[in-house]
């Protein structure tokens, strides 16, 4: 999934995990305050990495 095509890391990169759970946290925060909507950031960690492996072959 592309989150933020500008600041786009590649996935093997040390701080790749660090940085998509940043753009994960401002994502939630955003529907949050927008639309009151709550969601778990581990929630959405582990289903936007669920594939992981095969979206690495891409």
């Amino acid at each position: 999934y592309v989150i933020d095509w500008p600041q786009a890391r590649e996935a093997n990169r040390p701080e790749s995990q660090e940085l998509l759970l940043r753009d994960i946290r401002n994502i939630i925060v955003f529907f949050k305050r927008k639309y009151d909507i709550q969601y778990a950031v581990d929630k959405a960690y582990a289903y936007v990495t669920e594939n992981r492996q095969e979206s690495l072959r891409f």
